[in-house]
C-alpha cells in the first residue's frame, strides 16, 4: 500500500511539474521571447513536441518577427516567421505575416517584376485575412512605385483598406496616403483641362 501511494505522490508530481512547465513556456514566451528561442533545440530535445512547447515557441517566433517588422528588418522578420511555420505550418497568423514580410522585401527591391510578386505576396496574407485592410495599403505602395498617375487603382486600394480593420497607427496612414492621391489626381485633372 505506501508503495502505491509513494507511486501516486510521483505521479502527480510529475503532472504538476509538466502544468508548470507548460505555463512557464508560455510566460516566457511573452516576457523574453528571444530567450525562449535560444533554447528552443534543447527543450525540443527534452519534452518533445509537446503543445504547450510548441505554441509557446511559435508565439516567441511570431513575436519577435513581428518586432523586426516594426524595425524593418525584413529578413530576420522572414526567418522567425519560417521558424514558427517549421514548428506549427497550419499557424494563419504566421502565414498572414510571412506573406507580408515577403510583400515588403520585393516592395523594397524596387524593380517590376519583383514589385508584380510582392502584390501576389500581400494578394495571399489578404486571402488568409480578409477581415484586415493592410495588404490593401501595401497594394497601393505598390501601384504608387509602379507608376504613380494610376489613381484608380491606387484609389480602389486605399479604399479597400479603409474599408476594413486595422491598427490606428496605419489608419492615419492609409488615410493620409488616400487625402494626397485624391490631391494629385484632382491636380493632375486640372492640369489637363
Amino acid at each position: 500500500m505506501e508503495i502505491k501511494h509513494q507511486l501516486n505522490y510521483i505521479l502527480i508530481f510529475m503532472v504538476f511539474s509538466y502544468n508548470c512547465a507548460g505555463l512557464s513556456y508560455k510566460k516566457l514566451s511573452r516576457q523574453n521571447p528571444e530567450k525562449l528561442i535560444a533554447m528552443q533545440d534543447s527543450l525540443l530535445l527534452a519534452h518533445g513536441e509537446s503543445s504547450d512547447l510548441i505554441n509557446a515557441l511559435v508565439f516567441a517566433h511570431n513575436h519577435v518577427g513581428t518586432e523586426s517588422v516594426s524595425e524593418n528588418n525584413y529578413m530576420k522578420a522572414s526567418n522567425h516567421f519560417l521558424q514558427a511555420l517549421e514548428l506549427n505550418d497550419q499557424d494563419t497568423i504566421t502565414r498572414y505575416n510571412l506573406f507580408l514580410v515577403e510583400g515588403h522585401i520585393f516592395l523594397e527591391k524596387g524593380n517590376k517584376n519583383g514589385l508584380w510578386d510582392g502584390m501576389e505576396k500581400y494578394a495571399h496574407a489578404s486571402s488568409l485575412r480578409p477581415d484586415l485592410g493592410e495588404p490593401h495599403y501595401w497594394i497601393a505602395q505598390i501601384y504608387i512605385k509602379i507608376g504613380d498617375t494610376d489613381f484608380d487603382l491606387i484609389l480602389e486600394s486605399y479604399e479597400k483598406a479603409l474599408s476594413l480593420t486595422m491598427d490606428q497607427a496605419l489608419l492615419s496612414r492609409v488615410e493620409k496616403g488616400y487625402n494626397e492621391t485624391i490631391k494629385r489626381k484632382n491636380k493632375l485633372d486640372k492640369f489637363w483641362k
